[in-house]
């Protein structure tokens, strides 16, 4: 039992060594300083308390007797106290601070009021905490995350699953305030849910945590004390979890789907557009219209268009992509491999034509190793977390062979995995090394965590691979536009939905003449736009801004530009803002130029002028202008 006990505490200390946490012996920061740590402190502590099953995942356990709550009452005390913290910090000069410490005061600064602001939108998305993606009450992860080392831990699990009907309860007047108040979700964020609660079966099994019996014998635990927490688990559930899941059920049949909102788009809400444009704000960390995101969709999907057809072109091919798409599933090379086969080409793909090449544009190859799994459900093609990349196989016949590089890119090496092992080898504060999945449905009132960044970049790792000649011939390459252009036309299809009126049949169609998706994972892709209003958006707006401030540097800085520091300037402070990360890289374009300057002895040295295009990127591109919100479709041929 002690070797647990030392390994839970293992746990928590690396966590918190590889954090950048304060270590005795070294030197005192001054008292602007600590005032910035202990904020940093609090803020950690206070992700960790009110989001409990969050910690067990991140094996802090101070609170695996809790589960969080959705009460009216939690959001204003979590309001109160990210306003205290954020007061706190505004007494800091921050002219007494470090170059580090300054950016960790801007980012911890950015971050709280971003919170705080999306307190104007409390009615509206985070009133139905639940739909098919975001599946709070159906996840039970906890179970098998929580540490049992001893009886307390068994009490704390008992009075945790006390707490699942008091949940239930207030996730039922949350989404009755969205009926009250005309705010509730659309039919097709969840009416799958609707099939998984029919499905789902509340029966004991679900909370026997995984091996209990070998916990019990390896901790020496008497015999009777395994029988009588087998007899509390199936009384807790008999009694209270069961008939609770029953009365959900229940009333999400009965009342919220009757009441589910007619149209998919946000727009049709009351001031659903500025909504819209709050939840583009969230997920950007600036203001940019739906206008201006659309019109960046048009000029991009044109530019890979024509990409696309000069590749066509290579192969001897003159009809159109949805011509060429039928094309390609006639070669059977290209389609119906198999799930195993799947998973060892994504495994060969990552060993042995990606790593051997990172080195020529990184500094540092992180160490841990992603492993690859096959996954069965209404998911993307491919996901990332904790070190696994999941591949959707539910429909493997339908998986292309010639777009499994660029997503291989995206989630796994130099993308996702990379860029997340990369930033936990550098020393940043606690809180931002905490990623809070799950809450997309409560956009723009929620915790930031910076998808702009995260997805961006992992969009641009696909175009890496241009650059490192991974693309091996011209169906490969293909690929790549198809992967590119799908993240273009999300720019067109995303507002199309919540701002131009379009409905979910509209974007279904506009979007099968661009990809070779099957219509089923159209369809899930569709649903979660309506779903994640602005989400779809931040993997082409992330990636333009990384390729944007790479043009800057290398225009400013000539041939004293280095793609692997541009690099790690990028991805050492791990997830930021996209404005943040402007900040960043044009600072350390000075720093570069002035260390050119003092090594040529004082010598006049002419550079570029840097330019912030923050708030007009739209600007940068070409485009057919729309400048009203009316209801627009595009015709085909536009593109």
């Amino acid at each position: 039992m002690d070797s647990v006990v030392n390994f839970r505490m293992l746990a928590t200390a690396l966590f918190l060594i590889a954090s950048g946490n304060p270590i005795q012996g070294l030197p005192k920061e001054n008292g602007d300083e600590e005032k910035l740590r202990n904020a940093e402190e609090r803020i950690f502590r206070h992700i960790l308390k009110e989001n409990p099953e969050f910690a067990t995942y991140y094996s802090f356990h101070d609170y695996n007797d809790k589960l969080e709550s959705f009460s009216l009452e939690a959001f204003q005390r979590r309001k109160m106290e990210c306003n205290d913290i954020l007061n706190s910090i505004k007494t800091i000069n921050v002219s007494n601070l470090s170059s580090q410490a300054k950016l960790d005061y801007k980012f911890l600064h950015s971050f709280l009021e971003t919170y705080l602001e999306g307190f104007t939108w409390i009615n509206y998305g985070a009133l139905t905490p639940l739909n098919f993606l975001d599946k709070t009450i159906l996840t039970q992860s906890w179970v098998y995350r929580t540490e049992y080392i001893d009886e307390k831990d068994f009490e704390d699990y008992f009075k945790r699953m006390d707490s699942i009907p008091r949940r239930i309860d207030e996730l039922i007047h949350l989404m009755k305030a969205a009926i009250r108040l005309n705010r509730t979700s659309h039919l097709a964020s969840i009416d799958r849910l609707t099939d998984e609660l029919q499905l789902f079966k509340i029966q004991a099994s679900l909370f026997y945590p995984i091996k209990l019996k070998e916990i019990i014998l390896v901790n020496h635990i008497p015999n009777d004390t395994w029988t009588e927490i087998r007899h509390k688990i199936q009384n807790k559930v008999t009694k209270q979890i069961a008939p609770s899941y029953k009365n959900f059920k229940r009333f999400i049949e009965e009342e919220y789907i009757p009441a589910a909102r007619p149209k998919a788009g946000l727009s049709s809400l009351k001031d659903g557009i500025k909504y819209y444009e709050a939840c583009l704000k969230w997920y950007f960390g600036y203001n940019i219209t739906a206008t201006e995101v659309y019109n960046l969709g048009v000029s991009e999907t044109k530019r890979i268009a024509k990409k696309m057809k000069e590749v066509m072109s290579q192969l001897n091919f003159h009809g159109d992509l949805k011509e060429f798409f039928n094309h390609l599933k006639d070669i059977p090379e290209f389609y119906n491999i198999s799930e195993s086969k799947i998973i060892d080409e994504y495994r060969d793909i990552i060993q042995k034509r990606v790593n051997p090449v990172l080195f020529n544009i990184f500094h540092h190859v992180p160490l841990e190793e992603v492993r690859v799994a096959g996954v069965e459900n209404n998911a993307p093609w491919g996901s990332y977390g904790r070190n696994v990349f999941r591949v959707n196989v539910r429909w493997p016949e339908d998986r292309s062979t010639f777009t499994m590089l660029p997503l291989t890119l995206h989630e796994t090496n130099p993308g996702h995995h990379f860029q997340v092992s990369y930033s936990n080898a550098n020393p940043i504060p606690k809180y931002r090394r905490l990623y809070l999945s799950g809450k997309y449905y409560a956009v723009p009132l929620a915790l930031p965590n910076y998808a702009a960044f995260m997805e961006g970049w992992a969009t641009y790792a696909e175009f890496l691979g241009e650059e490192l000649n991974l693309y091996k011939d011209p169906y490969e390459l293909f690929g790549r536009y198809c992967s590119e252009i799908f993240r273009a036309i999300r720019l067109i299809v995303d507002p199309g939905i919540h701002a131009f009126g379009w409905t979910r049949e509209e974007a279904i169609n506009f979007i099968t003449n661009y990809t070779e998706f099957p219509i089923q994972q159209v369809e899930i892709e569709v649903d979660r736009y309506i779903t994640w209003p602005g989400q779809a958006c931040t993997y082409k707006i992330g990636e333009l801004k990384i390729k944007e401030l790479r043009s800057i540097a290398e225009k400013t800085l000539g041939n004293l530009f280095n793609i692997k520091d541009f690099h790690h300037q990028i991805l050492k402070n791990g997830r930021i803002s996209l404005a943040l990360l402007e900040e960043v890289i044009l600072e350390w374009i000075d720093k570069v130029k002035q260390s050119a300057a003092d090594h040529s002895g004082g010598a006049t040295v002419k550079w570029l002028s840097r330019r912030s295009s923050f708030t007009v990127m739209s600007t940068i591109f070409t485009s057919v202008l729309l400048t009203s919100y009316s209801h627009i479709y595009l015709p085909l041929n536009i593109l």
